[in-house]
């Protein structure tokens, strides 16, 4: 089954909040879903958070969290491409530097807060979050900076977890270091600002991990 993405938050539609006036995200819901017949909070939403984190959600078809997938097992979709996405120009692409989990976060949470406002369908007090290498960075650190109650549960795929231990397992030195402005012992600080590691005693959301053997991005350890 194809999903049916709602006009009201599809393309280029005003829904979430990103920096520098680019609003934009999609909303999936469940094939067959008739707003103006369903009940009210009768869909469950995921929440996904793309990769990258210069990369965004758009109409192609993925292979690895397809949205579509979702939507046909019964889960309404919210994919927030939010600061930091590409295909809004360069300055909001690289507004996520060094604030990986300052605006891009809020973004995510505005995102739902206003999916559930434009479709009162979905139920808000069964949403989850899920997400993939950056993805599953953003899932870390909403357990610890999204409004107590805001997910039920959570999955994390190849998540990056701790910034110190990243930066010296992962084999693409490049790219931490373009993001957070140098090497860990340069610019610790930056490193540590958003590390999900600080704050894991605030975790308190139920959570699948998933992390793979081979992963030399984002290393198992």
């Amino acid at each position: 089954a194809v999903a049916e993405s709602s006009e009201a938050a599809a393309g280029s539609a005003a829904a979430a909040g990103a920096v520098r006036g680019v609003r934009q995200q999609w909303v999936l819901l469940p094939p067959g879903t008739d707003e103006a017949t369903a009940e009210p909070g009768s869909v469950p939403v995921v929440v996904l958070s793309h990769g990258g984190p210069q990369g965004c959600w758009d109409d192609g078809f993925g292979l690895r969290w397809n949205p579509q997938v979702w939507a046909s097992a019964g889960f309404a979709c919210v994919l927030t491409n939010f600061t930091g996405s590409t295909s809004f120009g360069q300055e909001l692409t690289d507004a996520i530097q060094g604030d990986w989990g300052g605006q891009p976060a809020a973004d995510v949470v505005a995102g739902l807060a206003a999916a559930v406002r434009a479709h009162p369908c979905i139920d808000a007090s069964r949403a989850a979050v899920c997400g993939a290498s950056f993805g599953g960075f953003m899932v870390h650190w909403l357990q610890s900076h999204a409004p107590p109650g805001t997910f039920r549960c959570a999955v994390s795929h190849a998540g990056l977890f701790d910034m110190r231990s990243f930066y010296f397992a992962t084999e693409e030195l490049w790219f931490p270091e373009r993001d957070f402005g140098g090497t860990y012992w340069e610019r610790p600080d930056a490193y540590e600002r958003f590390n999900p590691a600080r704050f894991v005693q605030h975790w308190r959301t139920p959570m699948l991990v998933i992390s793979g053997g081979r992963d030399f991005r984002v290393p198992q350890e």
